[in-house]
């Protein structure tokens, strides 16, 4: 019973990243990709044109990771992706805090919802321990190690 508690922590370690970047990148996509591209402006790396492609890109690859985390597909590289993705959004922020932007909104959930600069390098910070806990140890209960287990036994 204890085992069964250790891999359900294990893979709510990936869900709970991979929800995040699900619901950060349908609440983008939900706006004008202008609207996002703005906040990306704001961060005095990339403007115009590169900002509006980034604007339109980056939901749809939140919401496509988000669902491989959730899922369990692909879930060492999808993890691997996810801590890539939150890694440069720390340096992203970070960057952006030691120039001391004045960053009013980060973008990080599109215009619904801003937290400050350090809240948000602080929720990365957790998000990366996340993925990293369920890399090492989790799998259990992802759709891979399923079909790798259906496959197994059918053979």
């Amino acid at each position: 019973m204890r085992e069964k508690a250790a891999e359900s922590a294990y893979a709510l370690a990936g869900i709970i990243p991979g929800a995040v970047l699900f619901y950060a990148g349908y609440i983008k996509l939900m706006s004008p990709a202008e609207e996002f591209a703005f906040s990306i402006e704001a961060y005095k790396v990339i403007s115009g044109q590169a900002a509006l492609i980034a604007a339109s890109f980056f939901p749809w690859l939140e919401i496509y990771l988000g669902a491989f985390l959730i899922l369990g597909i692909f879930r060492k590289q999808s993890i691997l992706a996810a801590m890539g993705i939150f890694a440069f959004f720390e340096l992203l922020l970070a960057q952006a805090a030691l120039r001391g932007l004045e960053i009013k909104d980060c973008g990080c959930f599109g215009a619904a919802h801003s937290n400050s600069l350090p809240v948000e390098m602080m929720l990365n910070l957790i998000w990366l321990a996340l993925l990293f806990v369920s890399y090492k140890k989790g799998g259990f209960f992802s759709l891979d190690n399923f079909l790798e287990r259906k496959f197994k036994n059918e053979k």
